[in-house]
C-alpha cells in the first residue's frame, strides 16, 4: 500500500512538474494585425533580451502582429526553459504596439 502511495505522488510531482501554463486567451490582451514598434523581453535573467529576440523571436518591429506567429513565439521560449509566458501589449507611438513577452525562468 504504501509503495502505490509513494508511486502516485510521485507521478502527480511528475506531471504537475513537467506542465506549463499556455497563454490560450490572446484576443483579449493582443491587437491582431497591428504595426509593431517594438519587441522586449522581461522576466529573463541568463539569457539576454536582446539574444532571445535576435534568434528566438519571429515577432519583429516593423511587421504586424501575427496571432499563429506569437503562439510559435511562446512555444519558442517554453523550449528555452522558461517555466511561465505572457504576452502583453502597449501602445506605441503613431499607434504603433509594443509587443512584451514577460517570462520566468526556473
Amino acid at each position: 500500500m504504501r509503495n502505490v502511495t509513494v508511486f502516485i505522488v510521485g507521478l502527480l510531482c511528475l506531471i504537475t512538474g513537467c506542465h506549463h501554463k499556455v497563454q490560450t486567451n490572446l484576443s483579449n490582451t493582443i491587437s491582431d494585425g497591428a504595426l509593431i514598434q517594438g519587441v522586449e523581453i522581461v522576466g529573463n535573467k541568463s539569457v539576454t533580451a536582446d539574444t532571445i529576440i535576435r534568434q528566438q523571436l519571429h515577432t519583429k518591429p516593423g511587421t504586424r502582429i501575427n496571432m499563429a506567429v506569437i503562439k510559435g513565439d511562446i512555444e519558442s521560449l517554453y523550449a528555452l526553459g522558461f517555466t511561465d509566458v505572457r504576452v502583453e501589449e502597449e501602445p506605441g507611438d503613431s499607434g504603433y504596439k509594443v509587443v512584451r513577452f514577460a517570462v520566468k525562468e526556473k
